[in-house]
């Protein structure tokens, strides 16, 4: 039998597919293990950061505004604070600025803005120094301010000028938390802005023990929120729908006070809602009037708006003098403690605060 030779193909057959694939593979195998030009973990540019921008200014009171520092915290439940500046940013030489913060994709609240002195570089021999080093000279705090706003993504918030008075009211808020006594259901962030007084800023900064102080203010602070808050809920005009034991009907002996109707805990967080919306108006006008500080009419009217909103939402103004009444008491239950400059000046923007609600009760 006759055999016909093998032509040149047919014997580089069996070598061919398995090369082809060898070189398929190696080609493949390469390009999956190149990082794509899009591939997050190799362009970080690709995935911005969520961000919402923060204006505002500083009080030239509390020091060397230009050029500050400017930080922004989240304060966590325990107190702590995390960092989320979005890059270093710096005020003018007003102490005027604008930060970025970042929020991540949902709305964020519990945040505080500081401001801190101009530090020079730490470079050279003492790059490798830390911060409590007494030979390197390092940034300190000139004022801080509690955001009352929820941040959301993209959004432009201005924060109230940091003054010393904002800076004890953000003070409170983290010691409260850290002590476990802030409760958001019940508390108001807001309400601190009437709980400080320039008068009680500067006695506590004088105190000689800022910090002590500042825990001691803190616990009377929460004590007094607390006791407005329960004293409202147990008003004879509440009623509680949750539980189904509210009064349907308002007491007989309240009728002839003015009352209209039994407000629930809807309209205490209207009324809430309703404060809150009015300082972010206000600090966006104290703002854009390029102004440093509030003075006393202001402050009185920030005062007269938080009673106005519980009177929109239907609390009644009698309700509201006893609650204030149960504040005032729980407040100074703490205030022994408190320097005898400190304590003056608690109790007398205590009494500014009764007279407020009396005289709202009388022309009511």
């Amino acid at each position: 039998m006759k055999t016909r030779p093998r032509s040149a193909n047919s014997l580089f057959a069996p070598f061919v597919l398995p090369a082809l694939l060898f070189t398929l593979l190696t080609i493949f195998g390469i390009s999956a293990c190149e990082p794509r030009a899009n591939d997050d973990t190799s362009d970080n540019t690709q995935q911005p950061h969520e961000t919402v921008t923060i204006k505002g200014n500083l009080d030239p009171a509390v020091g060397s505004v230009a050029n500050a520092q400017i930080i922004v915290f989240r304060v966590q439940t325990d107190g702590t604070l995390q960092d989320i500046t979005v890059g270093e940013f710096q005020a003018d030489g007003k102490g005027s600025f604008e930060v970025l913060a970042e929020v991540g994709k949902s709305p964020i609240s519990n945040v505080i803005i500081e401001a801190r002195t101009a530090a020079p570089p730490i470079s050279g021999e003492n790059s490798d120094k830390k911060p409590d080093d007494k030979t390197t000279e390092m940034p300190t705090r000139l004022a801080s301010a509690l955001l009352i706003n929820n941040l959301k993504p993209g959004g432009n918030v201005t924060t109230t000028p940091l003054s010393f008075e904002t800076t004890l009211q953000a003070d409170l808020y983290v010691q409260a938390r850290k002590l476990a006594l802030w409760s958001d259901a019940q508390f108001d962030q807001p309400k601190l802005r009437i709980v400080v007084s320039p008068q009680i800023a500067t006695a506590l900064r004088d105190s000689g023990d800022y910090d002590g102080q500042v825990a001691i203010l803190a616990q009377a602070t929460t004590a007094g929120m607390q006791a407005f808050s329960d004293t409202l809920q147990r008003s004879p005009a509440f009623e509680d729908r949750s539980t189904h034991e509210g009064r349907q009907e308002i007491e007989p002996g309240f009728r002839n006070e003015g009352i209209r109707e039994a407000f629930t805990k809807e309209n205490l967080q209207n009324a809430r809602n309703e404060y809150r919306t009015h300082v972010e108006k206000y600090d966006r006008r104290l703002s854009s009037e390029n102004r440093d500080a509030t003075n006393d009419r202001e402050r009185a009217e920030l005062s007269n708006a938080a009673v106005q909103s519980y009177l929109d939402n239907d609390i009644n103004i009698h309700a509201l003098v006893s609650a204030n009444q149960a504040a005032s008491e729980a407040t100074l239950t703490y205030l022994p403690q408190l320097a005898p400059t400190a304590r003056a000046a608690v109790m007398a923007n205590l009494e500014v605060q009764r007279a407020r609600y009396i005289t709202r009760a009388i022309q009511a």
